[in-house]
């Protein structure tokens, strides 16, 4: 089996676990779930708005949401968690496809497929923030704080700070919201497959829900100079208190995402080639 042969095979298995990834039980169960927490987050958030009187643009208020990790990155990243607790997906399909190619190919072939969850999760988080903001907000490209503040409220009650409306457009804030977002659950999935491989998925999945809850977990503020890996996984935190150096610090931060990834996938791969991969699972048809 020649190279191009092999790498045009393992566009099925990626299809495959795709496939088996969104219509899976767990995967439409949480989908139900985010759905209600976010229509809930929304009206909240709607709500507070009203009561201060401010009207919000689509994407502005789309921006905000992205920025905090849609209002909530550890719980967001829990339901994300619960989707890909199975990596890889325990069907004997996967028997099938080991088979079919190497183990390099194989292991290629599910880091893809871990890549598309990621994909796949941000793009319902977004279409349902969408849906659900769509009937609050006007559709303009400007900050409305800067038209609140020509009409003469005081800046001080703005509800976007001064340095983000000066530095970045909505537009801006909400794309570079997306990347600590895909790096930090990119990299949640590739520990779980990594752990799975390993025979031990239940410590990958508690190792990243301790992560998720960190904050509230271990006494932080004892240790100032140790920080909590949650703080590494939007926008707005990456960037508090250091409003003057927020582009370095984000491209240091993706830098540091791409390293732990390329350690994560050599691992991956390397244990891949000599361990006995648990690919089917007795509890299911």
């Amino acid at each position: 089996m020649n190279t191009h042969f092999k790498y045009k095979a393992i566009i099925p298995i990626i299809k495959g676990n795709i496939y088996s990834f969104i219509f899976s039980q767990r995967t439409i169960c949480m989908f139900i779930f985010s759905f209600a927490s976010t229509f809930v987050i929304v009206k909240k958030f709607v709500n507070i708005l009203s009561i201060e009187n401010y009207s919000i643009n689509f994407l502005e208020a789309l921006s905000l949401f992205a920025g905090s990790g849609f209002n909530g990155i550890s719980m967001t990243s829990l339901i994300f968690l619960i989707m890909i607790a199975e990596t890889p997906r325990q069907i004997s399909f996967q028997q099938y496809s080991l088979i079919r190619v190497n183990r390099s190919f194989w292991c290629f072939a599910q880091v893809v497929y871990c890549c598309f969850t990621v994909v796949i999760m941000m793009i319902i988080i977004i279409g349902q923030s969408c849906i659900f903001l769509q009937p609050y907000t006007n559709f303009n490209s400007n900050w409305s704080d800067a038209l609140r503040i020509d009409s003469g409220m005081d800046p001080a009650l703005a509800l976007v700070p001064q340095w983000i409306r000066v530095k970045f457009s909505p537009f801006q804030i909400f794309f570079l919201s997306l990347l600590p977002i895909f790096f930090f659950w990119f990299t949640m999935v590739l520990i779980v497959l990594m752990f799975s491989i390993l025979g031990a998925p239940n410590i990958g999945i508690a190792l990243y829900a301790f992560i998720l809850f960190s904050d509230l977990i271990f006494p932080f503020e004892l240790f100032p100079k140790i920080q909590s890996p949650i703080i590494f996984s939007n926008f707005f935190r990456i960037s508090h208190n250091h409003e003057n150096e927020v582009m370095t610090r984000l491209n240091i931060v993706l830098g540091g995402y791409v390293c732990i990834i390329i350690l994560l996938v050599l691992t991956i791969m390397k244990k891949t080639r000599k361990l006995e991969i648990r690919t089917y699972s007795i509890y299911k048809e």
